[in-house]
């Protein structure tokens, strides 16, 4: 179980690269990932902030 704890957020990525058009939103990406990770704050609350960005644009 910890294992597959371990690697869940690295499947949950995977599928995310593979299904969303990554070209057209790659800042997004960057951004997101940079800042969960140098920050260590939750992935919901980087997805609440860039949900609220895309539907400002």
């Amino acid at each position: 179980m910890t294992v597959a704890g371990a690697v869940l957020p690295a499947v949950g990525f995977a599928i995310l690269l593979r299904y969303l058009p990554v070209r057209k939103h790659i800042a997004y990406l960057i951004m997101g990932f940079t800042f969960t990770t140098l920050f260590s704050v939750l992935f919901t609350s980087i997805q609440t902030l860039g949900t609220g960005i895309q539907a400002a644009n």
